[in-house]
């Protein structure tokens, strides 16, 4: 009698450790996570091919922005600025015409109206195009890793394709178009010497190369 007690007692329990277990074929289990990863590359390449088009076409001429930040910072930050949460720190998409006084190793000076700033030419990391594009939603991720990997591949397509035809034709006092995001803490707005992370830029020689 106890010999059947305790058999009873232990197919119980192997069939309570048998249910208390998920057990699935190993294909469902890679198909899962296939349809879990998040296509980065995709991703990116759409936003280069479709929104960020609009954002360039929605972007503030940069003098605005050098003139608001040193006359109305607190009112340019709101009407102009992108933030992601409670940030101090604003993204903005600037686009604008100026001509080049000097080329650095890491960027280009660009002389404009109301002053001057720098395009970068090296060092392009960041969240400045994803964030001051405002055609990124974090709500679309499921995984944080994600959304700060769109800024990775956004940048390396900068690095790949707008950063070594602006350095092969850069020349002091060429003519430069251009669009681009630039990042800005507003404890740190005085003074500031802008840093455009270009996303188009066009440059005319003018006749003058030196």
């Amino acid at each position: 009698m106890k010999i059947k007690k305790y058999t009873v007692g232990i197919l119980l329990l192997a069939l309570i450790a048998y249910n208390s277990f998920n057990f699935r074929k190993l294909d469902e289990v890679k198909a899962k996570a296939l349809e879990d990863k998040f296509d980065i590359e995709s991703y990116a390449q759409d936003f280069w091919d479709t929104k960020l088009p609009d954002a360039i076409a929605g972007a503030v001429d940069i003098n605005l922005i050098l003139n608001g930040l040193k006359n109305n910072p607190e009112s340019t930050f709101e009407t102009y600025g992108h933030q992601l949460g409670i940030s101090k720190v604003h993204y903005f998409m600037v686009k604008g015409k100026g001509v080049i006084s000097s080329i650095a190793d890491e960027n280009l000076v660009v002389e404009l109206d109301n002053g001057s700033i720098d395009i970068a030419t090296d060092f392009i990391f960041g969240n400045a195009v994803r964030d001051g594009s405002e055609e990124v939603d974090i709500n679309e991720f499921r995984k944080l890793m994600d959304f700060n990997m769109v800024s990775v591949a956004i940048n390396k397509r900068i690095r790949k394709e707008i950063i070594p035809e602006l350095k092969n034709n850069a020349v002091k006092r060429a003519s430069i178009e251009f669009a681009g995001a630039v990042e800005v803490n507003e404890e740190k707005s005085v003074n500031l010497n802008l840093r455009i992370i270009p996303v188009r830029a066009t440059i005319s020689n003018n006749g003058n190369p030196e």
